[in-house]
């Protein structure tokens, strides 16, 4: 099992930066098809933390620990911020998004197809979620 944990700024410029390293630890377990589309997802769901917690600049840390097992990859991700559990957004329809002329809400609906499960937990000003995908 490959285990990492980091802290980055809470800031738009930072995304490079988690992807890179989400990359390396990855890969330090063997690369796998899936590991791609987690980053993606992982990716999707900091850039949302970053963008709604502010004007895209909040003061806060973005803290992520990757874990790959044998089964799966997991990713806990903390941020302090308003509360937003993704788990429980309904995202509309592709259809209906394109209807009423809605620009957002695809990046939930593309997180929750990727991952096999979303945990989310809020206290104290801190979001915490947990995504898993298996292989």
């Amino acid at each position: 099992m490959v285990s990492e944990h980091k802290l980055f700024d809470c800031t738009l410029k930072s995304l490079a930066e988690i992807r890179a390293w989400m990359r390396l630890v990855l890969e330090k377990g063997g690369s796998t098809p899936k590991s791609g589309q987690f980053i993606l997802a992982i990716d999707e769901l900091c850039t949302n933390a970053i963008e709604h917690q502010g004007d895209g600049d909040c003061m806060c840390n973005l803290s992520i620990k990757l874990t790959r097992s044998l089964n799966n990859y997991s990713a806990e991700i903390t941020y302090s911020g308003k509360e937003f559990n993704l788990s429980s957004y309904d995202s509309l329809e592709i259809e209906e998004l394109k209807e009423i002329g809605r620009k957002g809400g695809l990046g939930i609906r593309f997180i929750k197809n990727i991952v096999d499960d979303i945990k989310y937990q809020y206290h104290d000003n801190v979001n915490q979620y947990v995504l898993v995908k298996n292989f």
